[in-house]
């Protein structure tokens, strides 16, 4: 846990220890508690958001490097990193209601603004601002 000069809390988890849910499920506890004392709503939204990114992350992004969650007066910044360069792109939903091709453009929907930053490691990390 971080904190920064302008009073934000920041939480933030790395890596994968565990199964996959275990982890989405570890990033949505860290999300709910760095989120207390917003509107459900929202924090009902961030909740998602994190979740399918940290689910793209383990699925399509070579694994999750870590989460991050900021909550300051005015905002809130969802960040996620994953080992993968490669940027994400909207997959068609099969229109059957299988699964798959639903989640980055929820994120995007939901998002007052995403970034995505390629780092210079390798990997990226999507930062996602979401509105108060």
């Amino acid at each position: 846990m971080t904190g920064t000069d302008t009073g934000a809390e920041a939480a933030e988890t790395t890596g994968e220890s565990g199964t996959g849910s275990a982890v989405i499920a570890q990033a949505r506890a860290l999300t709910r508690t760095r989120l207390t004392g917003f509107d459900t709503h929202l924090v009902d939204d961030c909740l998602l958001v994190v979740s399918e990114l940290v689910t793209n992350a383990i699925r399509h992004g070579g694994g999750l490097v870590g989460v991050d969650v900021t909550a300051a007066a005015g905002r809130i910044l969802l960040s996620v990193q994953d080992r993968s360069s490669e940027l994400p792109t909207a997959a068609q939903p099969s229109g059957n209601w299988l699964p798959g091709g639903y989640g980055w453009p929820l994120v995007c929907r939901l998002a007052q603004q995403v970034t995505i930053r390629v780092l210079d490691g390798g990997g990226k990390a999507i930062h996602v601002r979401m509105g108060v």
